[in-house]
């Protein structure tokens, strides 16, 4: 009923969670993965904080968060971020829902990150960021986003930035303009 929350000191760890649900009806759902090549992978999963938070982050440089088949629920906002250089996050075929903001991040804050959101159902009640940083790569493709607020992807400086095939219902849309 409370938050479920996983954090993690040290480099090269490896999570996976698949064929489980987690649920925090009353609570976030956290992880915090602090150094170098941490990896996170979500299949076959649910995720569910019906009255808070999703926030999944791996912090250090060449670390990723992966998930496939998997839906994610928050009563208030999501974010999945991969910070360091080179970071990663992969989302593809599932669906993320929240009353709040959700944030898909690759490295927005460094270096050669990469972001992909391919087939997933977003609904959200007020924005929508897909972001990677500077030489990032933002991928999205073939999404159906509903956002009450405004949707962007796109990448800094030197980055690449690829939209296709996405249905959009928002009062904004920005995609890698």
């Amino acid at each position: 009923g409370g938050t479920i929350a996983v954090t993690a000191p040290g480099s090269d760890i490896s999570i996976v969670f698949e064929n489980s649900g987690a649920y925090a009806y009353n609570g976030d759902i956290r992880l915090d993965l602090a150094f170098n090549r941490n990896k996170v992978e979500i299949n076959n999963a649910s995720l569910t904080a019906a009255a808070g938070h999703v926030s999944l982050v791996v912090r250090g440089a060449e670390s990723l968060i992966s998930a496939s088949n998997t839906a994610v629920q928050a009563g208030t906002g999501v974010h999945v971020t991969s910070m360091g250089p080179k970071g990663e996050v992969k989302i593809s075929n599932g669906s993320i829902a929240a009353g709040g903001s959700i944030l898909l991040e690759g490295a927005s804050a460094n270096f050669d990150g990469t972001l992909l959101v391919d087939k997933v159902q977003i609904s959200s009640g007020s924005d929508v960021r897909m972001l990677t940083g500077f030489r990032g790569k933002t991928m999205v493709f073939g999404n159906r986003i509903d956002a009450a607020g405004p949707v962007q992807a796109a990448t800094r400086t030197w980055g690449v930035c690829e939209a296709n095939n996405n249905q959009v219902t928002a009062p904004l849309a920005q995609l890698c303009l």
